[in-house]
């Protein structure tokens, strides 16, 4: 029967991305807590747990303090106090609206919801809305994108998910507006390099927006 093994693959891509999400995010929140010399983080999960590092990662990222919080927690409602702060901060400073995702799921360490937080986040902090007449925001930076990498060979965007997943498509736009930042060419870009390329992409677009 042929249903298990699609299912599998299904589960086995589904699998990938989300360990492309975890690096890619990771090194984006690293790189936003070392620029204040602010300790990196190794684990998603459990290190945004208590709320402190989410905290500190976004009073960098909106330099707003979020205000009065527990520095150490050690309770779960504490724990849950942090991350109801951050939360709202997102929501009030940010104007971004994190649907189903509660306190309990960041302390609980809920990853897919917690990939869903920072995917919105970084929407909303980097993939600046671009406003085009009959168009929404993100068709038309879908559009922009395709105009600006349009000399690229072998990338082909078609939404944020499917076109991003690899990193190229990241490489190709730092390429495009600093080629001495970072060799497109010289890029290893077989999927298995996929999450190398990701990270590294996410490492340079620190460099533009400091």
């Amino acid at each position: 029967c042929l249903q298990p093994l699609f299912i599998d693959m299904s589960l086995e891509k589904d699998k990938k991305w989300e360990q492309v999400q975890i690096k890619a995010f990771k090194s984006w929140v690293n790189s936003t807590l070392q620029s204040k010399g602010v300790a990196p983080i190794d684990d998603l999960q459990k290190e945004m747990a208590d709320g402190v590092k989410l905290i500190r990662f976004l009073e960098i990222l909106t330099r707003i303090p979020v205000g009065k919080y527990d520095k150490n927690p050690f309770q779960r409602i504490q724990k849950i106090q942090n991350a109801n702060l951050a939360l709202h901060h997102i929501s009030d400073k940010l104007g971004v609206k994190i649907v189903g995702v509660g306190a309990e799921d960041i302390v609980d360490g809920n990853l897919k919801l917690i990939l869903g937080m920072l995917w919105s986040l970084f929407r909303a902090t980097r993939l600046k809305s671009i406003s085009t007449t009959g168009a929404s925001a993100e068709d038309a930076l879908l559009t922009w994108v395709r105009q600006m990498l349009a000399d690229y060979e072998g990338i082909k965007i078609s939404s944020f998910k499917e076109s991003f997943n690899d990193g190229l498509a990241f490489s190709a736009l730092i390429n495009k507006f600093d080629a001495n930042l970072l060799d497109f060419s010289g890029l290893n870009k077989s999927s298995s390099a996929a999450e190398d390329n990701l990270e590294n992409a996410f490492t340079f677009t620190r460099v533009w927006f400091r």
